[in-house]
């Protein structure tokens, strides 16, 4: 039996039948024992910082010259279709097995990852998989196939989660180039579109976001921990309309 609680302005307990228990303990499995068999915290090569990668996804370097390339979720259909779309279906949902869960992980809807995570900043999920799809022929998909599919999967339905406003809301400066504007604070006189910010290029957005305009109309703030979470608390800056709207 677990038992967890937060402290904020006193202990709280966990409900030990909540989805947030349940979250906490898939989430300290995965650290313990990795996402596949033999790998996590016990194996001998993570304890000791030698091999930081034996969790896949973990440690893949983005793509060389990333920050120059540009996502095009239209060609990601296609690369789908001929790629993905045997295992994963023709609306992302994977394939589900009752009495056995997912053969297939869903890509798309309530039960894949939401808006707010970290594959749907494109270059992130890319890199994954590129390294690791199709199954059985990881590292076949150019680059720029892998950052295609990729945000055309962002553009997939899925669910939002009620903490992704909030985000880098006291340094708004420090978010991501590439996190998409629906995640996050968007930093005051952020000049880039919706589209840009998702799909790239994104070394002017990284550029931007480390330039003195950038910090001088977004100071850091202090995390207050009370209080935090009241959506009085995360205002979002007016974002720049898209000329060319990408698919939602």
């Amino acid at each position: 039996m677990y038992q967890f609680s937060i402290a904020v302005d006193s202990a709280i307990n966990i409900p030990e039948d909540s989805y947030e228990m349940d979250a906490l303990i898939a989430w300290m499995t995965i650290v313990r024992d990795g996402i596949y068999p033999g790998e996590g915290l016990l194996i001998p090569e993570f304890k000791t910082k030698k091999d930081v990668a034996k969790i896949p996804g973990a440690q893949i370097p983005l793509f060389t010259g990333l920050l120059d390339m540009k996502a095009n979720p239209q060609a990601g259909e296609k690369v789908y279709a001929q790629r993905c779309l045997t295992c994963h279906g023709d609306n992302g949902l994977g394939f589900w097995r009752d009495g056995e869960g997912y053969i297939i992980p869903a890509l798309a809807g309530s039960s894949s990852f939401s808006h707010a995570g970290g594959p749907l900043m494109v270059p992130i999920g890319a890199a994954f998989l590129q390294r690791n799809m199709p199954l059985s022929q990881g590292s076949t998909l150019p680059p720029q196939e892998a950052l295609d599919v990729m945000a055309y999967i962002a553009t997939l339905p899925r669910d939002t989660v009620w903490w992704q406003s909030y985000y880098f809301q006291h340094d708004p400066c420090s978010r991501p180039a590439f996190m998409p504007l629906h995640v996050g604070v968007i930093p005051k006189d952020f000049p880039f579109t919706k589209e840009q910010a998702q799909f790239g290029p994104w070394r002017p957005i990284a550029e931007w976001l480390a330039s003195d305009a950038c910090k001088s109309a977004n100071p850091p703030t202090q995390a207050l921990l009370n209080k935090d979470f009241d959506p009085k608390q995360a205002p979002q800056a007016p974002v720049k309309k898209d000329s060319a709207a990408a698919p939602q």
